[in-house]
C-alpha cells in the first residue's frame, strides 16, 4: 500500500480537527431540545400560570376530601374572593370547632393567598352553586361526600370561577373536581 507524502507527515491532521456526522447531529439535537424547552415556558406565561393555579386548587380540594376520609372527621375548604383572594383548609374537632389543617409540604397552617408570587394574576371570581346550595365553603364528611357551608348535600355541581377563564367543577356525591 502506498501513502501520499502529506499523509505521512500529518497523520493526525484529519482526526484532530474534524467531527463525525453523529457528533454533529447529537449537538444539534441537544441545542434544539433546550431551545424548545426554554421557549415553551415563556410562550404563554399568564395562561400557564392560570393552569398551574387551577391544578393547585384542584389538588388542594382533593387533599381536603382525602383528609376527611383519613381522619374520619369533617373537613372544609373556605374560599374568600374579596378582598383577600385566599383559601384555607380546616378540620372539625370537636364538633362545631374548626381547626386549621397543616399543609403537607410546609407543615404550616394550610392557607393559600392568590394573586401573589406563583399565583400572580389569578384571582377567585366566585362560587356558583346549584340553586339549593350556598356559601363560600365546601365541606367534606367522613365518607368524602361534598356539602355546602350549611351542611346541605350538593344537589348539583359547584363551580369555582377563576379570572383566567378557568373553572373548577365539583360534582355532587363523589366530590370529583374537574378543570374546565
Amino acid at each position: 500500500m502506498r501513502f501520499s507524502p502529506s499523509f505521512r507527515r500529518y497523520p493526525l491532521l484529519v482526526t484532530r480537527y474534524s467531527f463525525t456526522l453523529i457528533e454533529l447531529l447529537i449537538v444539534i439535537a441537544v441545542i434544539s431540545i433546550i431551545a424548545v424547552a426554554v421557549n415553551t415556558d415563556f410562550l404563554d406565561f399568564p395562561v400557564a400560570r392560570a393552569h398551574y393555579t387551577a391544578r393547585k386548587i384542584q389538588s388542594d380540594i382533593r387533599y381536603t376530601q382525602q383528609l376527611a376520609m383519613a381522619l374520619q372527621l369533617r373537613t372544609r375548604i373556605t374560599f374568600n374572593s374579596a378582598p383577600a383572594n385566599t383559601y384555607a383548609v380546616e378540620y372539625e374537632n370537636p364538633p362545631a370547632t374548626w381547626n386549621a389543617a397543616l399543609d403537607p409540604i410546609s407543615r404550616q397552617n394550610f392557607n393559600v393567598t392568590l394573586n401573589t408570587g406563583d399565583y400572580e394574576g389569578v384571582t377567585i371570581n366566585g362560587i356558583t352553586w346549584d340553586p339549593a346550595n350556598s356559601g363560600n365553603k365546601i365541606i367534606f364528611d367522613e365518607t368524602g361526600s361534598p356539602f355546602d357551608q350549611n351542611g346541605t348535600a350538593l344537589a348539583g355541581n359547584a363551580t369555582i370561577q377563576l379570572n383566567a377563564n378557568r373553572n373548577l367543577v365539583i360534582t355532587p356525591n363523589t366530590g370529583k373536581v374537574e378543570i374546565t
